[in-house]
């Protein structure tokens, strides 16, 4: 298996976050960044609670796409 995945599928390309997650300096770091952004976004909109009930079961299913 390559060390960096395919971005043209679209499995790795969310299982990355569009490639962040793949930056060789600190990657988790950058995607807290992201995900704090975007928590900021949504919190304004949506209840947290209904995001979190949502994306764990869709987090899971990417990861477990992802690493087949």
């Amino acid at each position: 298996m390559s060390k960096f995945p395919d971005l043209k599928n679209p499995i790795h390309f969310i299982a990355t976050l569009g490639g962040i997650g793949k930056i060789p300096i600190a990657p988790g770091t950058w995607g807290s960044v992201f995900a704090f952004l975007v928590f900021i976004y949504i919190s304004h909109y949506v209840d947290m609670l209904i995001v979190v009930i949502l994306s764990i079961p869709f987090s899971i299913w990417i990861c477990e796409k992802a690493s087949i």
